[in-house]
């Protein structure tokens, strides 16, 4: 079920993904980050160039929060979208065995409460082959759900990053977003709520009729190929100035992006 390693498409997975932070930090004249104590004591000492802000060197490193949800649903693991749904976790799931990230939470929706498969682990123990992990995946997934609750999963996912200050956040949220209209507009407020607190979310459609998503998610993507899924993915964070609402559906081989 893992992509090998030379399979991946690393150049689209290096922009996804970039290295961000440095792996020390030091007290310099400039930057955004003031160390209050330094501060004081340069008020008290009256320095000219005082250095009370914290500034990161040394060789970068990647340094992410991602949270992964999965809708547990029947329109998505139904007979018809199931082949669909399982190639996307897979071309999503597999990079992240190849890189260092440290904070990786999966969650299936349910009827009821989310399930958690893991939270707040690395992704090279949790994703490696031998991991229960893959057990727990296929053997919910297989048992998919009537009336699933994507908010609740949210509201897990949003609670857990609020604390994560010094991490990069990315969510991402595998759904065909087949929900009532009154539902689509709350979990589109929950998402909303994310993106207030910097956590970069993005709808991943699933299944074979994924027409909800664009009614829920601000940023969205669904390609009929799942291999150029993380192509797609990496045009979110090529741009300097992002929209407000970035659409690539139908996204396909060539580069075309159809809205």
């Amino acid at each position: 079920f893992i992509i090998k390693y030379n399979e991946i498409d690393k150049m689209s997975l290096g922009k996804i993904f970039k290295k961000n932070k440095g792996s020390q930090k030091v007290l310099s004249t400039t930057g955004s980050e003031i160390d209050i104590i330094s501060l004081v004591i340069s008020i008290l000492n009256k320095e000219p160039r005082p250095k009370i802000f914290w500034e990161e060197i040394g060789e970068l490193k990647r340094h992410y929060s991602v949270s992964i949800i999965i809708d547990n649903s029947i329109s998505c693991f139904g007979d018809i979208s199931r082949d669909h749904s399982f190639k996307i976790i897979r071309e999503l799931l597999s990079p992240l065995i190849y890189l260092e990230i440290s904070k990786l939470d999966i969650i299936l929706t349910s009827n009821k409460s989310p399930l958690i498969l893991c939270s707040d682990v690395d992704s090279q123990s949790c994703l490696k082959a031998d991991s229960p992990l893959w057990i727990g995946l296929f053997k919910y997934l297989q048992e998919p759900y009537y009336g699933c609750d994507l908010s609740s999963a949210l509201n897990f996912v949003y609670n857990i990053n609020k604390e994560r200050n010094e991490y990069t956040k990315r969510i991402f949220v595998l759904t065909d977003g087949l929900y009532e209209r009154k539902d689509q507009a709350y979990i589109s407020r929950q998402i909303q709520n994310c993106t207030q607190l910097d956590m970069n979310i993005i709808g991943i459609g699933i299944g074979s009729y994924p027409i909800g998503i664009e009614n829920i998610f601000e940023k969205v993507i669904y390609t009929i190929e799942p291999s150029n899924l993380l192509l797609g993915l990496s045009g979110f964070f090529e741009q300097i100035h992002v929209t407000t609402t970035e659409k690539m559906i139908g996204f396909e081989q060539g580069g075309n992006h159809q809205d």
